[in-house]
């Protein structure tokens, strides 16, 4: 369990980072002009959307590692 509890906390940390972008990304998007803004607004999503899916994908390819290492913990070894 102890490898799951890091990866909740990585994955807590890089959320709080994706909201922080998302806040920035909608700040500028609202301050700059309505070009620009609409620039900076599809740009910032994109890269926020891209952010989170390798993230998960990441998250995922570690759970599966994981588990896969702690069935072979579990494994009997009288064969």
């Amino acid at each position: 369990m102890k490898g799951l509890e890091s990866q909740e906390g990585y994955q807590n940390e890089y959320l709080n980072l994706s909201f922080l972008l998302f806040i920035v990304i909608t700040v500028f998007s609202i301050i700059l002009p309505k070009t620009w803004g609409v620039i900076v607004l599809c740009v910032g999503f994109t890269l926020l959307s891209v952010l989170l899916i390798r993230s998960y994908i990441y998250d995922a390819k570690r759970i599966k590692e994981n588990t896969l290492q702690t069935i072979k913990e579990e494994e009997p070894k009288g064969n």
